[in-house]
């Protein structure tokens, strides 16, 4: 695996991590709805 695969996929393992979070901590449904819908 290349070094730029690896950060890839760091990267996007650290960026579900933190979107998962944030929609886990936001109390207002509607608004959890509306992020995730995009």
């Amino acid at each position: 695996m290349t070094p730029l695969v690896a950060l890839a996929v760091l990267m996007a393992a650290v960026t579900h991590a933190s979107w998962n979070a944030i929609a886990h901590a936001i109390k207002d449904q509607l608004i959890s709805f509306t992020l995730i819908s995009g």
